[in-house]
């Protein structure tokens, strides 16, 4: 379902894709009588995605607020528990090689989350973001 539209499209030189197509030809899907349409694929593969249970983060209570350093070596961050992330929330696609590890602290006063994204840079907060306390 990765693949692009144009290997649904009719097999012939219009086709954006016909060099690769002509060339290989069990990639191209437009036959309906061996294939369903890339659409009626694509939203299977939504209600599949649907299916996916959510990443569930348990949120540990600390007595004691800290100091934010962005590092996750701080005495309390070992005492939450740990989830694992690995697949595209929109598509469902798993992707272990980028897996986002997450945790979850709270005080009486403060929500922590802390994460290790190794392969990409987290995208910033917009720019009306506020912060909140648990009391919020």
């Amino acid at each position: 379902m990765a693949d692009p539209r144009d290997f649904w499209l009719p097999f012939n030189s219009d086709n954006e894709r016909w060099i690769e197509l002509k060339d290989h030809r069990p990639w191209w899907f437009g036959d309906a009588e061996k294939y369903p349409p890339r659409m009626d694929l694509l939203n299977v593969s939504k209600l599949l995605v649907r299916r996916l249970p959510l990443p569930r983060l348990q949120a540990k209570h600390i007595e004691a607020d800290f100091e934010l350093d962005g590092r996750l070596d701080d005495a309390a961050w070992p005492s939450a528990e740990s989830a694992r992330i690995e697949s595209q929330i929109d598509i469902g696609a798993a992707e272990p090689e980028i897996a986002t590890t997450a945790r979850v602290l709270w005080s009486d006063q403060f929500l922590y989350i802390g994460y290790h994204a190794p392969a990409v840079a987290p995208t910033p907060p917009p720019s009306s973001a506020t912060s909140l306390s648990a009391h919020e």
